[in-house]
């Protein structure tokens, strides 16, 4: 579920405890309210390189490259580069691909499978 579909499910609840509970349904409607302000102003935010990197996961040098490619919009100036929250794309976590080996080999498959998989991973394993 994302935080876009979250308001409305709220109002239909609220919609639905109204008869039953008054205060419990003007608590779910203020609640909506309240994420869909506060949606709206986190994606007109804007955050500076430095900002962004640290958000991110990407460099703030590459942020600016991004910049320059024309796939980010500066909403700074050319000398202070910003860039808006909502476009800010995320880069994998680290090490992602070392747990879904770990995973994929854990105790809960057979000694053969396991190899088998490392050894594709690892490319070991050729395709005929």
């Amino acid at each position: 579920m994302t935080l876009d579909e979250l308001g409305p499910k709220w109002e239909s609840r609220a919609d639905a405890l109204a008869p039953y509970a008054p205060a419990a349904a003007e608590a779910f409607r203020r609640a909506a309210r309240e994420l869909a302000t506060a949606i709206a102003a986190g994606s007109s935010a804007s955050l500076s390189l430095t900002e962004a990197a640290a958000r991110s996961g990407f460099h703030a040098d590459s942020i600016g490259r991004m910049i320059r490619r024309g796939a980010l919009t500066n909403v700074g100036t050319p000398a202070r580069p910003r860039v808006l929250v909502a476009e800010l794309p995320t880069k994998p976590a680290a090490g992602v691909a070392h747990k879904r080996l770990r995973a994929a080999t854990s105790t809960t498959t057979s000694p053969a499978s396991a190899e088998l998989t490392r050894d594709a991973v690892a490319g070991r394993i050729r395709r005929t």
